[in-house]
């Protein structure tokens, strides 16, 4: 019985620190809604990695091609 409640105890704990972290974060180059990528480290020096696929708007600058942005913040931050 103590293992089933130290079991759900591990589970709520994990999905509140999988709740401290945003889906998304706004891209500091373009704006765009940029999604959760990974997270380094854990406690309060964790970092939370996002990333998004960057393409050219003005279609001269095509032959550049798309490429992706990644930003981080402090996890729990936005």
């Amino acid at each position: 019985m103590k293992s089933v409640i130290a079991l759900l105890l591990v589970c709520l704990v994990a999905a509140i620190l999988a709740w401290a972290r945003p889906d998304t974060i706004k891209c500091p180059i373009d704006g765009q809604d940029m999604i959760f990528d990974h997270q380094v480290g854990t406690g309060k020096d964790a970092v939370c990695w996002y990333s998004h696929m960057a393409c050219p708007v003005n279609p001269k600058d095509l032959s550049s091609g798309c490429g992706k942005h990644h930003a981080y913040v402090s996890c729990g931050e936005e």
